[in-house]
């Protein structure tokens, strides 16, 4: 059973094992109903193809870029293996937002709201409860259970997360290990936005498991696209899209810059490939960068 909010945060004697972490952030959905917990070494094969094609380049010191790195594990690995194989990269990790509320909405009961007012986690009497329906509530009670605490809780919590006040503690739902890591920069970030403080700055960007055809259409992944090219520091400079599939594995693809920082090449691919290839090539990022 995952841990409570109350506990994961707040517990200064808690002695967490990476276990309790991702059992806490698998527990955790967001609004597009994913969880905020990527399995330990889930991206290990794109980690060591990233280092490879570094290697070959001698870039030795470098600046990197995570995108959408939910609770963090995944940054925090690549970044170990990174300096593990002898590189030093300067990494900034980005989310849409790490902010979180634990609202005290009753004496029994602690709500975890996210920035966005959805419900995360109820703790009851000390007890981790998750908002959302599962198979398993039809047999056991659950659903009776989860659709008291929304009715009772669920409209209360949000109000208290919005007032800010004394009853609503401001947490980041980010693992430890990376919120402790002074050698990692962690930003608030929206990819669907350009950021200026971000353009010609890196040497690589990787976009793991955010952008596919499912949640975005083409328009906005294009522009997601050219945000990310801008981000480059020019010819040889290398981005890394990609989608996991638990069961099949990765399909993904690691492109260049060309010669005159404008055009991707794709230069390795793992499993069949990213799925934006076609657009990623046709993308002209030149006039992004200048």
């Amino acid at each position: 059973m995952a841990l409570t909010a109350t506990k994961f945060f707040l517990d200064e004697d808690r002695q967490l094992t990476a276990e309790d972490e991702e059992e806490f952030f698998r527990s955790l959905k967001v609004r597009n109903t994913n969880s905020k917990q990527t399995r330990l070494g889930r991206l290990d094969a794109l980690n060591d193809a990233a280092i490879a094609l570094i290697q070959i380049k001698k870039w030795g010191a470098f600046n990197a870029l995570d995108i959408g790195i939910s609770s963090g594990v995944t940054t925090i690995e690549f970044n170990e293996r990174l300096k593990a194989a002898g590189l030093f990269p300067s990494m900034t990790a980005t989310d849409l937002s790490f902010t979180a509320f634990l609202v005290d909405a009753a004496p029994e009961c602690r709500v975890l709201v996210d920035a966005s007012g959805d419900i995360l986690q109820f703790d009851l009497l000390g007890q981790a409860i998750r908002p959302w329906r599962r198979r398993l509530d039809f047999l056991n009670g659950m659903l009776f259970v989860k659709a008291g605490l929304h009715k009772l809780y669920a409209d209360k919590a949000k109000r208290m997360r919005a007032d800010c006040g004394d009853t609503a503690r401001q947490i980041r739902l980010l693992n430890p290990r990376l919120a402790a890591a002074r050698d990692i920069t962690i930003l608030e970030d929206d990819i669907l936005k350009p950021n200026a403080s971000f353009h010609g700055k890196f040497q690589f960007v990787r976009a793991a498991n955010i952008l596919n055809r499912e949640y975005f259409d083409r328009e906005t992944i294009t522009g997601a696209l050219l945000n990310l090219g801008s981000y480059l520091c020019g010819p040889g400079a290398m981005l890394l899209v990609g989608r996991t599939n638990d069961s099949r594995g990765h399909d993904a693809s690691f492109y260049e810059l060309d010669e005159r920082g404008a055009r991707f090449n794709e230069i390795n691919r793992i499993g069949r490939g990213s799925e934006l290839d076609d657009l990623i090539r046709s993308l002209t990022i030149q006039a992004r960068q200048q």
